[in-house]
């Protein structure tokens, strides 16, 4: 019953986001990096930024906050900062419909508590560190394509990654903290690992293929079921540990 009421109350923050931002005539437009949130709401881009300073593309530092791309995106000098970074434990943040491209990290959150970060529909790619790294509890990483970082999706503790297309990434296509759901998602080519998944947490219906390093690196506890594995360099399924009740899954 608890979580049933936690995700009715997250739906019903998201939902209060947009139709508080939208009865004050639309959006807030970001018109230039870099560029700092500071107030609940939503905002968007009309056209494709890119900035060449060394500094975070969008910094988020407020909580209900969305922001929708519109198809556009943002572009960085290819430097050690984010390009869009949700300060310490700032809560409720969605971040859709775009590219990120060109800097150390596309999206970093910083903190540990359940702040409920989104991203969906999104195109990371060629960041140097990480594609999303979102440490919190409770986040959500959905329909995105991630490529040609060192990790591709870094999530916290009981964290939702499904629908994605992870590919290019030399160390993890996916790194998942405890008890986290890994599904549907398609990682592939990875000079690394595909997927590596602390405990307690559900990796089904993934296609794992063609990955330099390990398919799935899985530990105890784990519920492994339904997922293609295949073509990957060192192993298919590897489950330390013992405990992770395994399903069917293709891994020839």
């Amino acid at each position: 019953m608890k979580g049933i009421l936690r995700t009715v109350v997250v739906i019903c923050a998201f939902a209060l986001i947009s139709s508080n931002a939208f009865a004050g005539g639309g959006p807030v437009v970001i018109k230039a990096l870099p560029f700092t949130i500071t107030a609940p709401g939503a905002y968007a881009l009309t056209k494709s930024l890119a900035t060449t300073t060394d500094t975070d593309g969008i910094t988020v530092n407020a909580n209900n906050v969305t922001i929708d791309f519109g198809g556009f995106g943002i572009t960085g000098p290819g430097t050690t900062r984010n390009g869009i970074f949700i300060a310490y434990n700032n809560k409720r943040v969605e971040i859709r419909n775009g590219f990120i491209t060109g800097f150390d990290t596309g999206i970093r959150q910083a903190g540990i508590e359940d702040v409920t970060t989104r991203v969906i529909n999104m195109k990371i790619y060629s960041n140097a560190s990480y594609g999303i790294n979102i440490n919190a509890r409770g986040n959500l990483v959905k329909d995105c394509t991630v490529e040609g970082s060192i990790i591709g999706i870094y999530t916290g503790v009981g964290s939702t990654v499904t629908g994605n297309i992870i590919t290019g990434n030399t160390m993890y296509g996916i790194f998942a903290d405890f008890g986290c759901m890994i599904s549907g998602n398609t990682v592939y080519s990875n000079p690394g690992t595909g997927i590596y998944a602390y405990p307690g947490g559900s990796i089904i219906n993934n296609l794992i293929n063609n990955n330099t390093g390990k398919g799935l690196d899985g530990s105890n506890s784990s519920l492994v079921n339904n997922n293609s594995v295949f073509g990957n360099g060192d192993v298919n399924i590897s489950l330390t540990g013992g405990g992770s009740p395994v399903g069917t899954n293709f891994a020839p």
